[in-house]
């Protein structure tokens, strides 16, 4: 029998990485269980759960390889399921396959009907999952509904740190005193007085716990960091681990339930998006869309995502507002032009529908009030080779796509000037108006670059719209007044949110910012000189 400890502490340590993994996501639970067990003396509890970090909290006392088979644990940890069969040999100190036990059916019985069925003694994965639903009127919990002392409870918020500590030692507290009456039945009957345990919440009280919450966070970033940008840019791993749509599905477990999961299983969740996705800065993958990852891009998205707001009005953006229109103001200078106007769009066919948009509303400013019936029939021209957002803009607007004119192409890909003073011209005689020419530098197949100085004469000759004039604002803006007072204690020409038809808009100006912050126009000009990925500038809409 002596070679039993000896046995188990050496399996102990064979497993200890692996472990240390597994449990470190919620060892405050682990520590709980393996003090009831007097795994750990109460000194010893106190000092490992003082630990600031959880893989700091290791377990290294006799008895826990049976605490880590235990119905609770294996719930929690569903990664422990390889420890069910592994157990000591007691003539041989090997390892035999061992025989699952029966479930205690109290154990499974689903967290929404949690101490509302049976009258067998509460369990502490029972304590410990009500101590999730319980707010900021623990306290009061306490004292009215399970008659513990004021001093009790203060000494019990001193002990331990973390609100749901707190709250499961108050539980287990109520438990030890109770005895035999501490049951499921008597637990809820007290505390609900017939209600739902999720009623427990004080409605006050903030939905989210900033403490869990971060904490998630931190590995969750970890794991983005370890898998996407580590391995996804790793020459020597897969650009995707591809799977079909069925076992995709299934491997995934998509299905959105009534109940949430632990924090350890959502971060599988995480490593598992980011293994069963296309990465799509490995050096082996290869689409005209992407064209790996930039740092400086990244950690801009990321912050305007936790900063979480939107562009719309300078009281609720006003770095991003200053900033957008910086990067605007330097995106014209790229292109010689000393002034304007632009805002960024969540895409090329986005940009290329406001650029119609703007050029009917310059010939035809009544269209936005009365509709089509105020315009004839209007007529845009492209090349061949040119976005089909252009086709689906017109339809989108009401132009019709039947009214889009396609002008020939050189041996380049390139639009041909007369072709496109003849179709004009045809246009004209038919009694339609020419509306717009959309011109591409840089096409989606080819990456071909239409001659606009020549182009410019032709729309200069015929009055066809091809350049951007300032008039986003008057011909998107309705005016709300909830949002754009004019009487505001700031310049309220900073108010962008009427210039679009989306009004308030993801940050995306701070990636780009970030980026020429930290390379410069010159460093920028170099990476665009070495990327094979075209960059596509609508003359329309001032987009690149």
């Amino acid at each position: 029998m002596a070679e039993e400890p000896a046995a188990e502490i050496q399996l102990l340590r064979s497993l200890k990485v692996k472990l240390i993994e597994i449990l470190s996501a919620d060892a405050d639970f682990v520590l709980q269980h393996a003090e009831s067990r007097c795994l750990l003396s109460v000194h010893g509890y106190q000092q490992v759960k003082a630990c600031r970090f959880p893989s700091d909290k290791g377990l290294k006392q006799r008895g826990l390889l049976k605490l880590l088979n235990e119905h609770a644990l294996q719930e929690t940890f569903p990664m422990l399921c390889f420890i069910k069969d592994l157990e000591i040999n007691k003539v041989s100190s090997g390892i035999i396959k061992r025989k699952r036990e029966t479930p205690d059916l109290q154990e499974i019985i689903p967290s929404k009907q949690i101490c509302k069925k049976g009258s067998c003694l509460v369990l502490e994965k029972q304590l410990m999952t009500v101590a999730r639903t319980i707010g900021r009127s623990w306290r009061e919990i306490g004292r009215l509904a399970l008659e513990i002392s004021t001093v009790k409870i203060e000494q019990i918020e001193e002990d331990n740190s973390i609100h749901v500590e707190r709250v499961f030692a108050m539980l287990r507290y109520w438990s030890t005193c109770q005895r035999e009456k501490a049951t499921a039945a008597n637990l809820h009957s007290l505390l609900t007085d017939g209600q739902d345990p999720a009623n427990l919440r004080d409605i006050n009280e903030p939905l989210i716990d900033h403490s869990e919450g971060q904490l998630f966070l931190n590995e969750a970033f970890k794991i983005i960091v370890e898998e996407v940008l580590c391995k996804g840019t790793d020459v020597k791993q897969k650009v995707c681990e591809w799977k079909g749509p069925e076992d995709l599905a299934l491997l995934l477990d998509l299905e959105l339930r009534a109940e949430g999961e632990p924090q350890q299983r959502l971060l599988q969740r995480v490593k598992d998006v980011a293994k069963y996705s296309i990465k799509t800065s490995h050096p082996r993958f290869f689409n005209q869309l992407f064209a790996g990852v930039d740092y400086h891009a990244l950690a801009g998205r990321f912050l305007s995502e936790a900063l979480n707001t939107n562009l719309f009005t300078y009281e609720v953006a006003p770095v991003f507002v200053l900033m957008e229109t910086e990067v605007l103001r330097s995106l014209r200078q790229l292109v010689g032009w000393t002034e304007g106007d632009g805002i960024f769009c969540p895409g090329g066919s986005t940009s290329n529908m406001f650029a119609m948009n703007l050029a009917r509303y310059r010939l035809f400013p009544e269209v936005k009030s009365q509709g089509l019936w105020a315009v004839p029939r209007l007529t845009i021209f492209t090349s061949a080779e040119s976005h089909y957002s252009v086709k689906k803009g017109a339809a989108f607007l009401g132009i019709g796509t039947d009214n889009i004119i396609v002008v020939k192409v050189d041996e380049g890909g390139r639009i041909i000037p007369e072709d496109l003073d003849e179709k004009i011209k045809l246009t004209k005689s038919q009694g339609a108006v020419p509306l717009l020419v959309s011109c591409t530098s840089g096409t989606t197949v080819r990456g071909a670059f239409d001659p606009l100085d020549r182009i410019a004469d032709v729309c200069e000759k015929h009055n066809v719209w091809m350049h951007v004039d300032n008039l986003l604002k008057k011909c998107h803006s309705a005016n709300a007044t909830y949002l754009f007072q004019q009487d505001k204690f700031y310049d309220v020409n900073l108010d962008v949110g009427d210039k679009t038809v989306q009004c308030s808009r993801k940050v995306d100006c701070l990636k780009l910012w970030l980026m020429w912050k930290a390379v410069g126009s010159i460093g920028l000009g170099r990476a665009c000189r070495q990327s094979s990925t075209c960059l596509f500038f609508s003359m329309g809409s001032q987009s690149f």
